[in-house]
């Protein structure tokens, strides 16, 4: 049923008619709205909020096996789960889409005992806490930007272990206050080898 009374469904017909090969899709209801990554619906007089992916969405999250930190590999799983707890507001439907989404993980490679250890983190936090803003804080942290190899992997202890030695001098007590923060930039993939860029 169109709310305007058959007028949306008219104007729509405009865009579609321009060009056979661009084709564009209504969708409309009077019961809830799909808007981003949100279906909003109204019910008892409450307004309820579930996940909403199109169909054209693959999910191709990074795959475990990829040259990564393993941080970044862990944030994937964690920052998912979080999204998902904001933005269901049904316990039934946050734990259905949990298990969605546990599916597509396990299918990228990730083993159902990491995703287990760290959705239980994400368990822990109430919505509403998540739902609140934060403000982010400044870090004083000097950063340490390095180009990503495996090699690397346990360069975060090595730096903390060697902060003793650098406070030895007073200088660099006074300008590494704290351990500086290790950043990782990436190297070069066979695309950056093989495809030129124009400058």
């Amino acid at each position: 049923m169109d709310p305007w009374g058959g007028k949306t469904k008219k104007f729509f017909e405009i865009p579609n008619n321009i060009h056979p090969r661009i084709k564009l899709l209504l969708r409309y209801s009077t019961q809830f709205i799909e808007f981003l990554d949100i279906t909003t619906n109204l019910a008892a007089g409450y307004i309820k909020t579930d996940l909403f992916t199109k169909e054209t969405d693959v999910h191709q999250y990074l795959q475990i096996s990829s040259n990564h930190p393993r941080n970044v590999k862990d944030a994937i799983p964690y920052g998912l789960g979080l999204r998902l707890k904001r933005i269901c507001s049904e316990p039934e439907d946050y734990s259905k889409r949990k298990e969605e989404l546990r599916t597509r993980l396990t299918k990228r490679g990730y083993g159902e005992s990491l995703i287990k250890v760290i959705w239980s983190k994400v368990d822990k936090f109430g919505r509403d806490s998540l739902l609140n803003y934060k403000e982010s804080k400044k870090s004083e942290q000097i950063p340490i930007v390095l180009t990503y190899r495996d090699a690397l992997s346990n360069i975060h202890s090595i730096v903390y272990e060697r902060l003793k030695t650098l406070h030895k001098s007073e200088e660099m007590q006074r300008i590494f206050t704290q351990a500086p923060l290790v950043a990782f930039k990436k190297d070069k993939n066979v695309q950056d080898i093989l495809v030129y860029k124009k400058t």
